[in-house]
């Protein structure tokens, strides 16, 4: 008997080299299109970082210059401020100052004014040798200074008077010698201030003395405006 042997094959998945190395160089394409794409991706940033690092330079060297001049004419205009601040204070008025001697009445009475009738230097036109009164012609800081000289055995009293208030007062005498005394005082006086020196004591009671040697005096000078 005779026997019949068949076969079965069963089919299974080949795989070709030529497949697989196609798929890797595929694989490999696209890897290097997209590192190229990386790199360009990068020399770009770098484009742009650079140019934004450029342009910010400029910027603050712009900058630095626009400061630079800023300063030159802010440096310019607080000058010329200081300069037309010292002109005017320069314009405003002449040196204010006085000096006048020889006492008119050497027994003044109480509340009389003292009346120095001989003018030293008046700078500003302040003081009056008619009156004894000095009118200041600008507001400010003042020095007024008073030298008296007292019969020997006498007494003088005297007040130096700011716009009606004494601000300072003096009482002087020797029981034998002529003396000659000086007193000063800083006042504030407003623009049209009068200031002069009274006496404080009846007439019967004091005697200033003066000769060529020993010659009363009232004088001023501004120091500063206000």
């Amino acid at each position: 008997m005779l026997g019949v042997q068949s076969s079965f094959l069963v089919s299974e998945p080949v795989c070709s080299k030529f497949a697989y190395e196609e798929q890797m160089l595929e694989k490999m394409v696209r890897s290097e299109w997209k590192m190229e794409r990386l790199v360009d991706d990068i020399d770009n940033f770098k484009s742009e970082w650079k140019n934004m690092n450029k342009d910010v330079d400029t910027k603050i060297e712009a900058m630095s210059t626009q400061l630079n001049d800023l300063n030159d004419r802010m440096t310019t205009i607080a000058k010329k401020m200081e300069e037309t601040k010292m002109e005017e204070i320069d314009q405003r008025a002449p040196t204010v100052a006085f000096s006048a001697g020889n006492l008119k009445d050497l027994s003044p009475s109480t509340g009389q004014t003292l009346i120095f009738d001989v003018i030293d230097y008046n700078e500003g036109n302040g003081y009056n040798a008619a009156t004894g009164v000095f009118t200041a012609p600008e507001s400010g800081w003042y020095l007024f200074l008073a030298h008296v000289c007292i019969h020997g055995g006498r007494y003088i009293a005297y007040t130096i008077v700011n716009d009606g208030t004494d601000v300072l007062r003096s009482f002087q005498g020797d029981n034998k010698y002529n003396i000659c005394t000086s007193v000063s005082v800083v006042t504030k006086v407003r623009s049209g201030g009068e200031v002069k020196i009274q006496s404080t004591i009846p007439s019967s009671l004091s005697n200033y003395y003066q000769d060529s040697y020993l010659r009363q005096t009232f004088s001023g000078i501004l120091l500063s405006y206000v």
